[in-house]
């Protein structure tokens, strides 16, 4: 065991030996090295080790205080304000508005007596009793005759875009009230987490069969619905052509997504065509940076409205998707103001003109027209709903919609399933009527009248004079069709950041529910108003 022991011993001091020997030959060798480097490699590390000195050697730093102690006269110091200063200083804020008012330079002061200039705002321009700029409050329920604050009398509503008169349906009333009853008014959360209820569920399925597509997916809010979805597909280094004339909601969304965007003319096939044409012209320069291993890595799509939104008239879908097919595109189709319209059933352009909804890859629709309820949905193939639940911000962050509003989407697709074609066939005869009794208008100068034969949406627009003048008319033809004729009208109303802004006028929303008799009575009165009123200086 000693031998042994010493042994041990003997070999761990000759290691330690030889180690010591090998450490001091690489400290020998390394300042060797450090001292052949060059004067400007010395000369950055001796300033480095100074800085190091002057941070070591600095002392912790103390914010300093602001302003003088309350001794001194200021508000500053240790000592806290007391409840009677606090509240004079909260008294004395004011805040600053964050954007001026929407005011327009006009000449001449507000009776128009002298040449100087004077701001008029917009707002409160031709402000009547119980209107804010040209709007009114409902003191009654949006049906075919409505009652407004301030007016006792009923009134010709023609500024609500119930289409079908789904508003009244007692049918779809009472499955609310029953799931208000059971699950209360709101979901307080969204769909992802523990916003989902069985009625959602059941929303999605039925729109779905509704509309003939896979699947569908539920947005609690209407104009969410395309902002959410065009960004969910289109990303950096995408190409959008687009309509000049969606909406803003679609239009939010080509922002929101980052994507190179083209423009072309509302409705016209030709100009997109054109587009088309340059973009594949482009590719030939570009060919590397857009395919990669076979495949095209840059997604494409065009963007548009089946009914315009902003003028009533119907796109040309059936050439739109034959242009997608041949240049290789997809289609994000905006059925906002078509479903509930166009079909036997109003299911929509696919029932219209015999497409297939396949044909169109997208669809988006806000609930709150002809379906008379609040949200929108999506619809498509399985791919297109399953990636929303993952990059849809309408559907992940925002609280689901209220279970009796998907209720009441269910059952409006019920009744459009069980009474759709008797209602669509009453609609075409009011918008019939009413065109065939406003037809002096498309004669009379300085006023032009846009929309199409299946459309119920009718805009009756002023084209002569400056622009503050052509609104002050409109304005006026509301407040004289409201308060001496009983009809309540629409003046649509645009954010300076859209595309395409119509002329000002006023926007017709017929149903059918209206009576023959109420329709050809407003038709008549709204062509002697607007004869009048385009007539004045």
């Amino acid at each position: 065991m000693g031998v042994g022991n010493e042994d041990g011993v003997d070999g761990r001091c000759e290691f330690w030996m030889r180690s010591s020997s090998c450490s001091a030959g690489s400290l020998v060798s390394w300042a060797g090295r450090w001292a052949g480097l060059s004067m400007y490699h010395h000369a950055l590390e001796g300033f480095f080790l100074v800085l190091a000195l002057l941070l070591w050697r600095q002392r912790a730093y103390k914010p300093r205080r602001r302003g003088r102690s309350r001794q001194e006269g200021g508000g500053g110091g240790d000592a806290a304000l007391s409840k009677e200063e606090v509240d004079v200083v909260c008294g004395s804020w004011r805040p600053v508005p964050l954007e001026a008012p929407p005011t327009v330079t006009v000449q001449g002061n507000s009776d128009g007596a002298d040449g100087s200039e004077a701001y008029v705002d917009r707002l409160d321009h031709n402000r009547v009793e119980g209107a804010v700029g040209g709007g009114f409050y409902l003191s009654s329920m949006a049906g075919p005759r409505c009652r407004l604050q301030g007016y006792d009398a009923d009134m010709i509503n023609l500024a609500t875009n119930d289409f079908l008169g789904l508003v009244g349906s007692e049918k779809i009333r009472e499955a609310c009230d029953q799931t208000l009853r059971q699950f209360g008014c709101g979901s307080c959360g969204p769909r992802g987490f523990y916003g989902t209820t069985v009625h959602h569920l059941a929303c999605e399925k039925r729109i779905a069969r509704f509309l003939g597509t896979d699947e569908a997916i539920l947005y609690s809010f209407g104009p969410a619905t395309a902002s959410s979805v065009v960004p969910a597909f289109a990303k950096r280094g995408d190409l959008i052509v687009a309509d000049e004339a969606i909406g803003f909601s679609m239009q939010n969304g080509i922002v929101m997504s980052r994507a190179a965007v083209r423009w072309f003319r509302h409705n016209d096939t030709k100009d997109l065509e054109r587009i088309l044409l340059e973009v594949e012209e482009q590719d030939s320069k570009t060919r590397d940076w857009i395919w990669e291993r076979g495949q095209m890595k840059q997604r494409r799509f065009i963007l548009t409205e089946a009914i315009s939104g902003k003028y009533g008239d119907i796109a040309p879908i059936v050439e739109i998707v034959g242009l997608k097919h041949r240049f290789g595109y997809r289609l994000v189709l905006d059925e906002s103001f078509s479903v509930g319209v166009l079909g036997a059933t109003g299911k929509g352009v696919c029932d219209e003109f015999d497409l297939l909804r396949s044909d169109i890859e997208i669809t988006v629709v806000d609930a709150g027209n002809a379906l008379a309820s609040i949200g929108g949905v999506c619809v498509g193939d399985h791919d297109v709903v399953s990636r929303q639940r993952l990059y849809g911000a309408g559907y992940c962050f925002s609280a689901s919609q209220p279970p009796f509003l998907a209720v009441a989407l269910t059952q409006a697709a019920e009744v459009l399933d069980e009474e759709g074609s008797e209602r669509i066939c009453k609609l075409r005869e009011n918008i019939a009527v009413f065109r065939e009794a406003i037809l002096p208008l498309r004669s009379l100068p300085g006023v032009s009248m846009s929309s199409d034969p299946k459309s119920p949406l009718i805009f009756i627009s002023f084209t002569e004079g400056d622009m503050v003048s052509r609104q002050q008319r409109v304005y006026t033809l509301q407040r004289k069709l409201v308060e001496e004729h009983g009809i309540y009208v629409d003046v649509p109303r645009y954010v300076e950041q859209e595309k395409s802004i119509p002329d000002p006028g006023i926007r017709v929303a017929l149903s059918s529910a209206h009576t023959r008799d109420d329709l050809q009575c407003a038709a008549v009165k709204i062509t002697d108003v607007v004869t009048s009123v385009s007539r004045e200086e």
